[in-house]
């Protein structure tokens, strides 16, 4: 599953101003930042407190 989420993310980062525009005009970009920001704040925690297995879970779920 991560890696699939890392093919993603190197094709949208392949085409910025293609998935710029896409992001942009998005009606849901709020709700999806809040998500992406909610996730980062856990990815934080894990890592800055050295939970290796908590980050393995995370990233293992789909």
């Amino acid at each position: 599953a991560f890696r699939t989420k890392q093919a993603i993310i190197d094709k949208v980062f392949s085409a910025p101003a293609l998935y710029g525009g896409l992001v942009a005009g998005n009606p849901g970009v709020a709700a999806i930042l809040g998500r992406y920001e909610r996730n980062l704040s856990l990815v934080k925690e894990l890592v800055l407190s050295g939970d290796a297995a908590g980050l393995a879970a995370l990233m293992n779920q789909s």
